[in-house]
């Protein structure tokens, strides 16, 4: 196997919320100036004990949780830890940002501390809908955090969008699609409710839309035939080609450092968790636990990972990197899911219709790896 073991990405996350949406299953703690000043000190320890190599780092994203819930003085002290000015080689550097948070002091802080794409938590445009998944915003929030973003010059804006509630309707999501294009916006993460265990609505019995493949079906139809966006990963659309360039490393299975709480670092082929224990975190207990892979697991995560991509996945490159010749090994799963996908160019394509039956596809490539003699 052929090792690229550059780093390029750094992921810090930030668990704080004010609020817990009943949806969420992330690893997240209800905002405490204390507690929050306590976990950027052992935040700012980890970042300073890693032997960061700069020059390969081409994007930083900060999430959460909720970034922007800190203080201004917390976030400044966050953007201290980062120095973005030590990376020469930068090409995004995102954040995640709730729009009841935006306002003219944190926009002038982004501003300064060079951020380039922010990522606005959204779900709906719809208020009845933010109300039953517990958010604290509401529509007129969303415009105005656009608006004062733009005005300031940070046009690189992606919302993230969900369907499958309960409340929502055909109607409702015709109107967040009609809103997307009434405020211009470039890049969507557009969701499936997925009710997960240890969350509100999974304690509560909450039962999902039976309406989703029709939603999906229209969600997509509408943002490429109508307003002409890529549909270039499974949840993600752009335009003009404004893609995440730092989701983009995850999907192709690059190498990353990832710090804070539950964070995951993947270096050397290793994957290496945090604690999830904001106690411990913040007692500089990070208990990194590593997570080593045979030769036949990285390529299972490789296929899942870029598998998730529609704009084309490079047989190439993973050829390359693995040293076989891909059509060879997965000519059967290429045979038997000849209605869904098309090989040009030694690129392999997704057709819309493959959304569908994508893990059901996926399955047949992965039956093929158990196939693969390589020591």
């Amino acid at each position: 196997m052929n090792k690229n073991n550059k780093i390029k990405g750094i992921y810090i996350h930030i668990p704080f919320c004010r609020n817990i949406c009943y949806y969420c299953d992330f690893n997240k703690v209800i905002y405490n100036d204390e507690l929050a000043n306590n976990y950027l000190i052992a935040l700012a320890y980890e970042i300073k004990s890693s032997n960061i190599l700069n020059d390969d780092i081409e994007t930083i994203y900060i999430g959460g949780g909720t970034p922007s819930c800190l203080s201004y003085r917390q976030l400044v002290f966050l953007f201290s830890l980062i120095n973005i000015s030590t990376y020469p080689n930068i090409k995004e550097f995102n954040i995640e940002l709730n729009p009841e948070d935006v306002n003219e002091e944190l926009v002038s802080l982004l501003i300064k501390n060079k951020i380039t794409r922010v990522s606005i938590g959204v779900q709906s445009f719809n208020d009845n809908v933010l109300k039953e998944c517990h958010r604290l915003h509401n529509k007129n929030d969303v415009i105005n955090a656009i608006s004062l973003l733009r005005k300031n010059g940070i046009s690189n804006i992606n919302i993230d969008l969900m369907y499958g509630f309960n409340t929502q309707s055909i109607d409702n999501i015709k109107h967040d699609l009609t809103m997307i294009e009434q405020l211009a916006i470039n890049h969507v993460s557009y969701y499936n409710l997925i009710v997960e265990p240890g969350t509100v609505f999974y304690n509560n019995n909450y039962q999902e839309s039976d309406l989703d493949n029709e939603y999906l079906f229209m969600i997509n139809d509408y943002l490429i035939n109508n307003l002409g966006f890529e549909n270039y990963e499974v949840s993600n659309y752009c335009k003009n080609k404004e893609y995440s360039k730092h989701n983009l490393l995850y999907w192709h299975n690059e190498h990353y450092y990832g710090f804070g709480l539950g964070a995951c670092s993947y270096i050397n082929n290793q994957r290496i968790y945090n604690t999830k224990s904001i106690t411990n975190y913040n007692k500089l207990k990070f208990n990194k636990l590593i997570e080593n892979y045979s030769y036949k697991e990285l390529l299972e995560n490789e296929i899942l990972l870029q598998f998730r991509l529609f704009n084309g996945i490079d047989l190439n490159e993973i050829s390359k990197k693995y040293s076989f010749e891909f059509t060879n090994y997965f000519k059967n799963a290429i045979i038997k899911n000849m209605k869904n996908i098309m090989i040009i160019n030694n690129k392999l394509y997704f057709n819309n219709k493959a959304k569908l039956f994508l893990n059901d596809i996926i399955l047949d490539f992965i039956e093929c790896i158990g196939e693969i003699d390589n020591d």
